[in-house]
This record gives C-alpha cells, structure tokens and sequence, in this order.
C-alpha cells in the first residue's frame, strides 16, 4: 500500500448533546515514515490563520503538502519534506482561528490509514454545555500546546492584534495541562501587518493586556511580534525570508530549552505520549497530563517498594553493613528501573519526586530512626546520586545495566553477607518478585533473569547465569519465563487418598501416546496440587521424575502410609475408631512423615533446582485449621493481598524459613480423620487443601496473573 498522504490529524464532531475527536494518528504515520523514528527528535511548530497563513506556508515550506489543504477540523500536520533524515526534523501544523468544521473531502471514503473517535465524556467534569468555538479552545490549550514547541499566529487572520489577545487570554485562562517545566511551553510569534510608527506603541500596548493575564506566562515561554508580512498581490518567496529565518531561530531557542530540561522527545516517544494525553483528555479535561507517569503506563512503581526497602535495610543492620552503602545500592537499582532500553531520559531528579520520594522516605523510617539520621537528607544523597549515575550514562553512553552491575561488584564483600527470598536483591524487586533460587542461594526474579543473565543457545526465554552478581560466586545457573504474549499452561492435580495415582497415570499415558523424547513435564509452566495429588505433583514436577519412576513411587507409598488394618472383632473395631478419634487420625501420621522425608529429603519448596532448569511455578494447597482458609505453599512469590486471590501466601519472612517440601506436603495430606494436623512453629497449624478446593483448578486460574507468569489467560 502506497504511504498515506492525508495532513488532517484532528476533527471535532458535535450534535445537540454529544461531541468526540476524531484523530488520524498522523505522528505515528509520519514517524513511520522517517528513516530512524527513534534516533530523530521533531519539533512541531503550530501555524494559526487563514489566507495570509496559507501565503506564509506556501513560500517557506514550498515542498509540503500541508498549504495545498484547506483548515478541515481542529488541526492538521505533515512532515517539512527537506528535514525527513534530519536528526531534528520539522512538524508543520496548522489549524484556524475558528475551528473551521467538515471533512476534508479528498480523503472521504479513504482507507489508507485508521481514524480513532474519542468521546468527550466531560459530563462531571465541567459545569456548563459548551459551544464548539469552546471545545476547540480547550483542546488547543489543553491538547496541542503540550505537543508544539512554537506558536505562529497570523494577525491579520485573526481580527487583528486585539484577536490575539482575545485568543491567547482563553487560552492563558484555561491554563496548561503539562507537567513539564514552564520553560518548555510554546513560544509565541505573532505576525501583524501595520504602518511602522504606530508598531512600536501597538507592540507595547499588544504585550502589556497578555502579560496583565496571571497565568500567560506559565502557559507561554516567550512572547514576539514581527511586522514583516508583505502587501497582497506583490507576494514572491523572498517576502518571506525573514519570517522564515526567526521561525527558525524560535525553533532552535525551544529545542535547546527541550534538551536542557531533558524533555525532547523522540518522534516515536512523541506519538506514543500525544495518543496517551488525548485518551486522558477525553476524560478528564481539567487534569494535568503527567509525562513521566504516562510514560511507564502499565509498569508502575509499587506501593510494596517501601516494604522492600525496609526488608534490605534490616538485613543491612543485622549483618552490619556500613550505613553509607545503602544509598549506591537503592540508587543504581532506582536508575535500572527508571532507565531500560528505549525509555526516554527525563530528569532522573523529576523521575524520583514523582514515582520515587514518598516510598523511599518511608522505606528509610526506621532505619533512620535507629541510626539517628535524617530520612529527608537520605532522599537527597539519593537524588543526588540518581544525578552522579544519569549524567555517567549520557556523558560515557553507559546503561542502566552497566550502572546496576558496577554498584553490585563495588561492595561484594557486603551483598554476598544478605541472603533472603523476599526480594530480589538485583533490583530490589522494582522489576519483579523473586522467583528463582540460585546455586548460591541468592534470589533474582525473572526479569532480571533476562536483563543479567545470557539467552541459552538453541533455547528461546531460557537464560543462562554462570556468575552470581551478588556474591561473585561462580554458578552453572539456568531458567526460564514466560513469553510475554504466551498463555500460561497449567496443570491441576486433585486428591483422594489411593486416587492421587490417577493423575500420574494420565501423565504416563501421555508421554506414551505423544511418542515425546523429552520430559513431558516440559509443556506446563504453573502446577497446582491438593492432598495425595501434591504429593504426586511434587514428584513429577519439582523432583523431576519420569512418569515411570513416579508411578513405583507412588505405589511403595500409598502402601505405607495408607496401611490396610485387619479387625476381626466388633470390640476391636470399636476400640479402634475409639482411639483413632482421640488420635486425631487413623492413620499413623508419624509414618506418613517418615516416608516423605525418606523420598524428598531436606530440599526446599523454594530452593535451588540443581541441575534442572528454574521456572516451572508450583503451588501446594492447605487449609487453617481455624476457619479452613486457603494457604498455598508455593516456589515463588505470589500477591499478599488476600483480595486479588481469595488466599494466602505462606512466605516466610527469614530465609532460614523457608518451608521444606516435605513439609508443605505433609501439610496438605492433613486430612481430617485420616491423619492428624500439621504444626509449623513460624506459620502455624495446616490441614488438607481439598477441605476448600479438592480439585484446586478454582485458585489455580487466579494464581498465575500474581505468579509473574501471564496477565493474560491460562490453558
């Protein structure tokens, strides 16, 4: 399909109670059409007028198509031709005084590019019904300025200077939604027609009514008036040569404003960021538009940061670390999590009061409090350090990446000392929840997985670590996560005593009948077991079994523990159930202990994998004894919000804690009558999963959105 060579950018339809933009994304058509969307850095100039701004156009931009269309909506805008592989190209837009209505009927009917309607929902949010000259206001001042770095309005199109006037104070009163710094507003250059020696007197009386308006000057960086548009019908392009000249230098003096402020943005940022502002316009007109929150849209900085950070301090104190090592350490994984590839360098001291400042100060409470120092003199040694590392990065080219590494291997003889599964100790869980155990008994969740570690050869989203980075420990690390587009496989394993067989005998029928010469256990990605179907999970997917093997398991097991008792007496039947009640169980529990530990050892549930590959997310179901609330004992770190899931988590707050398989297994087979309740000295007392959810499928389906491993379905 040939390029779209349509300009009309925004329209405004409206009826007796309703009214919508229309807009034809046309900054993301025209970054696609620059040679290097990423690497090239526009400025948009805004052309405010009729005739005599159509003249302008056509003489100083001779090769844009943007003159040969009349005013058609709200705005229309195009590429300056002659700056296509610029690394600072140009964007022409232009609009009318009036918010001229219609479609552009050249493009009726067209399909070469996608027209998006936002309705504007302004319902509860301003007071009166607005007229359309109104609704074109608002969205100039409170839409387009954002976006433009210079305003050129033609006088003569607009009633003469007191139309500016009139024009520019709406505009001023509805003041600016951006949250950038005042220096980066548009710059205003006005263009009049009059007899040179009223000029001078006209100029002064022009800028005193704007300046008398409080808010002009926060909406507005700069203020000129040239007199310089030649008489009609005597128009040839050298009229226009000092226009265009100072139209050029208005753009240089606001694109080294942008670049001071670390506020110029790339053509693809720029697209993205105007489609973010006109979804939140539509909505909430009288907000302000933040850049930085709209920039990390859907990666936000969790209110759990602060948990995080007083978790690391503790362990900070407990194994006296220095108290001046803490600020490198939260910094650099601050610049990780502020500054990944592609993401737009703001000012990392704006990025910090925005996402970071109210969790840091709480975060550094108590420990403050106990080392007498100052949370808020901490937040500025951070700061400034934040400002030390993002001028390294944009001075020698360094990444985050490389930032966050050498803060790791600075002190190593100190990180290698703090040893815990609550946090990623590489981020700080800014990037995600531990859910790996390495060799060396350090955690890293899975984002930092892939940022750290090496993509395995032959193995796509399988990753490689061979060096711990916090304890400099040679490892032979692998593991693997999800794809970001890919459903999570889940796999349930229901109880019932003797029955849990049934479950691996479906798994062995599989691999047989798929004729697979690998591990079937390969195509799932999150397990979910109750009861004596844990305990056949624990075999096939954390012990990583074949399904040979956990069958002759399961049955010397079931054989054990479920022991046939022979009474031939009625008395001693009676004598049995008797004892069996005062027991808390028929079955001999310490036998059932002693066979899981027999079989399963003293591994972790939340431990190292050897040689296997990490990755696999496997949840064990148990209930409270108290009022059968379900707890699950899992190998990663879910939500602790009871709400998100209908469960608890079982997570320890030490390393040393942490849950044995055995255990949670014992745990989940607790069934009542059966065998007796479990007591755990640091989470209490647990009793069998099915209680709840025999076939635990239910909270299987709720558990991989908190898992970290997809938002979206599950299979």
């Amino acid at each position: 399909m040939a390029p779209c060579t349509h300009v009309q950018w925004l329209g405004l339809v409206q009826d007796q109670s309703t009214a919508s933009v229309h807009h034809a994304d046309r900054l993301q058509n025209i970054a696609n059409s620059l040679p290097r969307p990423s690497e090239q850095y526009p400025s948009t100039l805004l052309f405010v007028g009729k005739a005599s701004k159509s003249t302008a156009l056509r003489n100083i931009y001779r090769k844009s198509r943007i003159s040969n269309y009349r005013n058609y909506g709200i705005a229309n805008i195009c590429l300056d031709p002659k700056t296509a592989n610029d690394t600072y190209p140009v964007f022409i837009a232009n609009a009318s005084p009036d918010g001229t209505a219609g479609t552009n009927p050249s493009s009726a009917g067209e399909k070469c590019h996608e027209t998006t309607c936002h309705p504007l929902d302004w319902s509860t949010n301003l007071d009166t019904t607005l007229q359309r000259q109104d609704l074109v206001d608002i969205i100039h001042a409170r839409l387009l300025a954002m976006f433009v770095d210079v305003i050129c309005i033609f006088a003569d199109d607009c009633g003469g200077l007191p139309g500016v006037v009139a024009k520019l104070t709406i505009w001023a009163k509805l003041n600016s939604a951006s949250s950038l710094p005042s220096t980066v507003r548009p710059r205003v250059l006005v263009v009049t027609r009059m007899p040179g020696e009223t000029f001078d007197s006209e100029v002064l009386r022009f800028r005193s009514q704007l300046f008398s308006t409080a808010t002009f000057s926060s909406c507005f960086s700069s203020l000129n008036v040239i007199n310089r548009l030649p008489k009609p019908r005597t128009v040839s392009r050298s009229d226009f040569t000092a226009l265009g000249w100072l139209l050029a230098q208005e753009t240089l003096a606001a694109r080294q404003t942008r670049l001071d402020s670390h506020t110029l943005f790339s053509s693809i940022h720029l697209a993205a960021l105007f489609e973010k502002a006109l979804i939140r316009f539509s909505k909430t007109p009288k907000e302000t538009f933040n850049f930085i929150l709209a920039s990390r849209d859907g990666n936000m900085v969790k209110s759990e940061f602060q948990d995080h950070i007083n978790i690391f301090l503790r362990l900070s104190l407990g194994n006296k670390l220095p108290n001046n090592i803490p600020v490198p350490f939260i910094s650099s994984a601050i610049i990780l999590k502020s500054f990944p590839p592609g993401m737009h360098s703001f000012n990392p001291s704006h990025v910090f009061d925005t996402l970071y400042r109210p969790l840091v100060l709480h975060g550094f409470r108590d420990f403050a409090a106990s080392q007498q120092l100052s949370s808020e003199l901490i937040c500025k040694d951070i700061e400034t350090e934040l400002n030390k590392m993002f001028l390294e990065m944009q001075s020698a080219g360094r990444s985050a990446v490389d930032l966050r590494i050498q803060a790791l291997c600075s002190y190593t003889e100190y990180w290698g000392k703090l040893k815990t599964t609550r946090i990623c100790l590489y981020c700080l869980c800014l990037q995600g929840k531990p859910e790996h155990v390495l060799d060396c008994n350090h955690t890293i969740c899975d984002v930092c997985l892939s940022t750290f570690g090496e993509l395995a050869k032959g193995l796509e989203y399988h990753y490689n670590l061979t060096t711990c980075l916090i304890c400099k420990e040679s490892i032979c690390f692998q593991g693997r996560v999800m794809p970001p587009t890919c459903r999570a496989r889940v796999v349930s394993f229901d109880g019932g005593g003797c029955r849990g067989i049934v479950s691996l005998t479906f798994f062995d029928e599989m691999q047989g009948a798929f004729e697979l010469d690998y591990p079937i256990q390969e195509h799932f990605d999150f397990g979910i077991g109750t009861s004596s179907g844990a305990v056949g999970l624990a075999a096939l997917f954390i012990m990583h079994w074949d399904t040979k093997t956990c069958l002759r398991f399961w049955d010397k097991f079931a054989t054990r523990v479920f022991e046939k008792i022979t009474l031939r007496s009625t008395i001693a039947k009676c004598w049995w159930y008797v004892a069996s009640y005062f027991a808390d169980g028929l079955y001999d529990a310490v036998l059932l202990e002693e066979a899981l530990q027999e079989k399963f050892k003293s591994r972790r549930l939340f431990g190292s994998t050897g040689s296997r590959p990490s990755g696999m997310k496997i949840a064990i179901t148990a209930t409270t004894i108290s009022n059968a609330t379900l707890c699950l004992f899992t190998n990663y770190n879910g939500s602790s919000d009871y709400r998100d899931t209908q469960c608890k988590h079982i997570r320890p707050y030490s390393a040393s804690d942490e849950v044995l398989l055995w255990e949670a297994l014992r745990c989940t087979t607790a069934a009542p009558w059966y065998y007796k309740t479990k007591f755990l000295p640091a989470f209490g007392t647990f009793q069998d999963g099915g209680l709840q959810n025999n076939n635990p499928l239910r909270p299987g389906r709720r558990e991989p959105p908190m898992s970290g491993i997809s938002s979206r379905t599950v299979q």
